[in-house]
């Protein structure tokens, strides 16, 4: 087994262990944002009687994509969620704000070592 020159572990280095959780975490977290942004998409949809093909018209994008869109079996950017949103005739407005169980406060892992 490997030792890193700046760790005492055997099987690689701690720090790209803590990296690896922090993405799993941080996948976690987009998947929850996610999935309460489809939830509120959805439940537009209901509110309109619009289907995935009225949808699709409006934005101007394939049925096909919509499904993937809603399914989250595609990833999508800022833009297509205004789209979205536009379509929907809702605002769509991004929004970062710490968390209410933020305890710590934490600074970015980095590559070296």
């Amino acid at each position: 087994m490997r030792l890193c020159a700046g760790c005492s572990l055997a099987g690689g280095c701690w720090r790209r262990w803590a990296r690896l959780i922090w993405f799993e975490w941080s996948m976690k977290a987009v998947d929850r944002i996610g999935s309460a942004f489809l939830r509120r998409i959805l439940r537009r949809m209901k509110e309109l009687g619009m289907s995935q093909t009225d949808l699709a018209r409006r934005m101007k994008v394939s049925r096909p994509y919509i499904t993937k869109v809603l399914r989250q079996d595609v990833n999508f950017s800022f833009r297509t969620a205004a789209k979205l949103a536009n379509a929907l005739k809702m605002d769509f407005m991004p929004e970062l704000r710490p968390r209410e169980d933020a305890e710590v406060e934490c600074s970015p892992l980095t590559t070296s070592h």
